[in-house]
């Protein structure tokens, strides 16, 4: 009957977009943008009066890059398109299973319906293909020591993590 807590950092962003008019109809988006999951090195788990444990992130920059169109169909009609590339934070050394963090595609597309001058209609989908994210990493035993007076209770024998993770949104 303890609390168990953890944090993880919000990384720092640079994105950069330009977007420009070809035609009266056609624009072309781009965008690239770095974020400084550098800093994330380990995340400690604290289990209160319990201990604690740090798990190893070593994780590294990422960057990204994102290209678009827009078309105006007619007066009213906006059509959109769109993909982006981010490049994966962690490595196959230092991925573990509770953030199985790869590369990720993002591809998107949708319309606006200008309903009058205050007012529009947007609908747009997205698919993320969020990478494999291989994992093959040895997990060491946990153990903890809630009182000082009893022995350390191991919560985790360690395992051996091997696989791929199929991830989409």
């Amino acid at each position: 009957n303890t609390s168990v807590r953890t944090m993880v950092p919000l990384a720092r962003s640079i994105m950069i977009s330009a977007s420009q008019d070809l035609t009266p109809k056609l624009a072309v988006l781009m965008d690239v943008g770095w974020q400084n999951w550098g800093t994330f090195k380990k995340s400690t788990i604290d289990f209160g009066t319990g201990g604690s444990f740090n798990l190893n992130r070593d994780w590294h920059d990422t960057y990204r890059i994102g290209a678009g169109l827009h078309y105006r169909l007619f007066k009213p009609l906006l059509l959109k398109t769109g993909f982006s590339y981010d490049s994966s934070p962690s490595s196959l050394a230092n991925r573990t299973p509770d953030l199985p963090v790869d590369r990720n595609w993002r591809y998107a597309t949708g319309f606006d319906y200008d309903i009058n001058k205050n007012m529009t209609l947007s609908l747009n989908w997205e698919f993320v293909d969020l990478g494999p994210a291989p994992i093959d990493k040895s997990a060491l035993p946990v153990a903890i020591q809630p009182f000082k007076r009893l022995n350390p209770i191991t919560v985790f024998d360690g395992r051996q993590f091997r696989g791929d993770y199929d991830q989409h949104i």
